[in-house]
């Protein structure tokens, strides 16, 4: 089977199915797929801004008949990667589980906007979110949400495909969203992927992600698009699993010393994961497994994990 490169843009990888891949996959460079069959297509996410939205469209309108349009958007979770550039996708029905509906409300692009406007008043968080989505203008954009929910899964057609919507709850979030072609044997696993790249987990779900790497390997698939990094096979999703496993056995000796986060995180060894990109994204599912652990612990917010990425990198 073709290998596909890792390099930014558009790449079919079956039959009317592309993936649009931003290299080198770290914070905010997500990737994103596109299904046309028959006049119809779906779009699998957009992009963090409307500059990197922009660009994508451009590439698809270049490759698909003129006639065709997005009929469907699906958003496969609540992270602004994944579509704060919805609103450049005009005319198209917007899907999304429930739960990633509501929680899209609470991460619009105006936070994220004012949050880059004070970095600097926002100590080490603010300095480590600075760097991480400086490139990002997130100046303007509307907040745009799904027309549609669903629970648990749900089936659409568009043209001659059949594509199932596979809902993960608590996981790299509450909910996320995996767009499977069965016929196809094609999966687009989102953030539930991540290729090359250190994963985070924004809830206290490690348990349920492994559950849901399994689920994936479980299934009839050649090809696996990842939300981040490149395009892979049931190695890749093996390896993520291998990961989390070691990384869960190691937190758990280190939780029963009582370590803090950052210093567990700081004494784990990440053997050959160091090489992956954004180590210190390790705190985070440290924290993740912490809370499993603890479960009246309460969770920390965004810009204090931030602030634990920053100590961990300045650490290393």
């Amino acid at each position: 089977m073709r290998t596909i490169p890792f390099t930014k843009g558009l790449h079919q990888i079956g039959e009317g199915i592309y993936t649009y891949l931003q290299p080198d996959g770290s914070w905010g460079l997500n990737n994103a797929g596109l299904i046309v069959s028959d006049k119809q297509a779906l779009l699998v996410d957009t992009l963090y801004d409307y500059k990197h939205t922009s660009e994508m469209l451009a590439e698809i309108k270049k490759i698909i008949d003129p006639t065709v349009k997005v009929d469907y958007l699906i958003n496969t979770h609540s992270n602004g990667d994944h579509y704060f550039g919805n609103g450049l996708v005009e005319g198209a029905k917007i899907i999304s589980s429930e739960i990633c509906a509501k929680e899209m409300e609470d991460i619009a692009p105006s936070k994220m906007a004012f949050l880059m406007k004070i970095w600097w008043l926002l100590g080490k968080g603010g300095r480590y979110l600075h760097k991480s989505f400086k490139q990002f203008d997130f100046r303007g954009i509307p907040l745009v949400l799904p027309h549609q929910v669903f629970q648990d899964s749900m089936i659409l057609s568009v043209g001659k495909k059949r594509i199932e919507l596979l809902e993960v709850r608590d996981a790299h979030t509450a909910s996320d969203t995996m767009v499977y072609l069965p016929k196809d044997k094609i999966i687009f696993c989102s953030d539930l992927l991540f290729i090359e790249g250190t994963p985070v987990v924004w809830t206290k779900g490690v348990q349920s992600w492994i559950a849901a790497l399994d689920k994936i390997n479980s299934l009839d698939v050649d090809r696996i698009v990842p939300g981040h990094g490149p395009v892979t096979d049931k190695n890749g999703v093996s390896k993520l699993k291998v990961y989390f496993e070691h990384i869960y056995s190691e937190t758990k000796k280190r939780f029963s010393k009582n370590m803090s986060i950052l210093d567990a995180s700081l004494d784990i060894d990440l053997k050959e994961y160091k090489r992956w990109g954004d180590p210190e994204r390790l705190v985070t599912t440290v924290h993740a497994i912490y809370q499993e652990l603890k479960p009246t612990m309460k969770p920390l917010g965004m810009l204090s994990l931030f602030a634990l990425m920053y100590n961990y990198e300045s650490h290393e």
